[in-house]
């Protein structure tokens, strides 16, 4: 129900990838390591912020919040969390398991998210070059209501999954 979104309603977008250009790019990109950096560097891109500003029409209607804390005032129909992995190439990527769990801040942010509004509707975005350890955000009980695995979309990967959402 909670996929397409409307046109009409407002969105949170937030976590660690949210407006990151770099963790969209993955390893091999801007660098050998690729980077997190927010700005790539100065790389033209759409992040999945500016995909979704595009995307909707309104830029108002939708929000950012790389943490998930709620602005005073603020009302949103649905959350968009777009939770990463650290870009890698070679062995620097080589994971102690399978599949790689979400950052300590994501998981926070995918919790103050749903503790903003229980009922709040959440879509988690996944950007990773490999699986990523989502299990216990599908049961409901997170207010996750759909999940986009994403892979590393690259660096127009914003509006693809703006695309995606709409």
């Amino acid at each position: 129900d909670v996929l397409p979104f409307s046109k009409n309603g407002s969105v949170l977008v937030a976590c660690s990838g949210a407006d990151n250009l770099g963790l969209l790019m993955g390893g091999w990109s801007l660098a050998w390591q690729g980077t997190s950096s927010s700005d790539a560097d100065g790389a033209r891109g759409s992040t999945v912020l500016r995909g979704l500003q595009r995307q909707s029409g309104c830029q108002s209607c939708i929000h950012h919040s790389p943490t998930g804390e709620a602005a005073a005032g603020e009302h949103v129909s649905v959350a968009v969390a777009v939770v990463t992995e650290a870009p890698y190439a070679e062995g620097f990527g080589d994971a102690e398991r399978s599949p790689v769990p979400l950052s300590e801040a994501d998981a926070a942010c995918i919790a103050r998210l749903h503790e903003r509004d229980p009922a709040l509707p959440i879509v988690l975005v996944t950007v990773s070059g490999r699986a990523m350890d989502v299990a216990k955000y599908v049961n409901g009980a997170s207010g996750v209501a759909a999940v986009v695995a994403s892979w590393l979309p690259g660096s127009e990967g914003g509006d693809g999954i703006a695309e995606v959402l709409y």
